[in-house]
């Protein structure tokens, strides 16, 4: 159960990081480098 809910909120998170990113490169698609980049970043 603490995993689900662990795994639940990693999710979330890294979801949110993902989509802040998205939507400040807004019209342009994101690459793979960048996206990791934003996930390991505070």
């Amino acid at each position: 159960m603490i995993v689900l809910v662990l795994s639940v909120v990693g999710g979330l998170w890294a979801a949110a990081k993902l989509l802040r990113i998205y939507l400040l490169m807004y019209g342009k698609r994101p690459r793979l480098r960048e996206l990791v980049r934003a996930l390991r970043a505070r």
